[in-house]
């Protein structure tokens, strides 16, 4: 199905790339984060440390799986209704492993989470190639990386003081809030794609 193109207007521009940066901000932030938590995580669902790796492995593992083919099922849809369905998912497993009741509950949301984060990626730079003009794509696409290497660069530091200073479930809390203010910013500073 052909879509026609929106450009974003240039004073919502810079609130889209924002979102956008924001929204990998967490994908890149989720996947690290747990380095620094694994003994805490361990204690807290009564699994050893080698054990705990699975919540690593399991996201990284659904999101290396499911991102090609998310990439391909954008193109198909509504870019927009897309990211927007996968921050609010990414939204609801956060506060989901906050609260799981076992550590098999808390792999199986590691695994939907993946597959959240898999949605936001190739939706997000393909929304920049969408909405920006074609002059400013090499800059829009660098901001936006800019927000996933921040998130890979500083949420094991952050994950670990906030379990540190507040406990495990601090920093799936704030990757839960995180998602919820892109996904309600993302809906208004995301431009539609409508069909001719």
């Amino acid at each position: 199905m052909l879509h026609s193109k929106t450009i974003a207007p240039a004073g919502n521009s810079g609130t889209l790339l924002s979102v956008l940066s924001l929204s990998v901000f967490f994908v890149g932030a989720s996947e690290f984060m747990l380095s620094a938590m694994l003994n805490p995580l361990g204690g807290a669902f009564g699994a050893s440390s080698a054990q705990a790796t699975w919540l690593i492995s399991s996201y990284a593992l659904a999101y290396a799986i499911a991102a090609p083919l998310f990439g391909h099922l954008s193109d198909r849809m509504d870019r927009r209704r897309l990211l927007l369905a996968a921050l609010l998912l990414f939204t609801v497993d956060g506060l989901g492993i906050a609260f799981a009741p076992t550590f098999e509950i808390a792999v199986a949301l590691r695994i939907f989470g993946g597959l959240a984060s898999a949605a936001i990626i190739p939706n997000a730079f393909a929304l920049v190639a969408e909405a920006m003009p074609r002059d400013r794509h090499a800059s829009a696409m660098g901001t936006v990386m800019l927000g996933m290497t921040a998130g890979i660069a500083t949420g094991p530091a952050l994950a670990g003081l906030l379990t540190h200073w507040i406990g495990w479930r601090a920093p799936f809390l704030l990757t839960s809030a995180g998602c919820l203010a892109a996904f309600v910013i993302g809906g208004m500073a995301i431009p539609s794609r409508c069909a001719p």
